[in-house]
């Protein structure tokens, strides 16, 4: 029983691994591709905007989705891509992990 939970966590850090690494290549290449108009990037928000958004919001510029470049469009659909992939990564070694629990425990008896 000690070696399926060593390797549930052994696994779990592995994948933890993998999307820590997934989200430092996509912050990477979407800070390469943010747009740099003018009318897609408003330099600062003003008080009355500020407190209609949130009362604790304090940023400096925001960005439209309206004027995404193409290569920030396939960023962000390989980014959902990869969402869907890790997560189903995930529910897939659960299962896996819980058919060998199962089975290991009722071959014991």
């Amino acid at each position: 029983m000690y070696c399926i939970q060593d390797k549930y966590i052994l696994g779990l850090m592995v994948m933890l691994c993998g999307v820590c690494v997934w989200h430092a290549v996509v912050g990477a290449a979407a800070t390469e591709h943010l747009p740099t108009d003018d009318h897609v990037i408003s330099p600062e928000i003003t008080s009355a905007e500020t407190t209609s958004l949130s009362p604790n919001a304090s940023a400096d510029w925001t960005v439209s989705c309206d004027g995404a470049t193409p290569e920030m469009a396939k960023i962000i659909m390989a980014d959902k891509m990869a969402l869907v992939m890790f997560g189903s990564l995930y529910l897939l070694f659960h299962v896996v992990l819980v058919v060998r629990i199962c089975t290991s425990v009722s071959s014991h008896f």
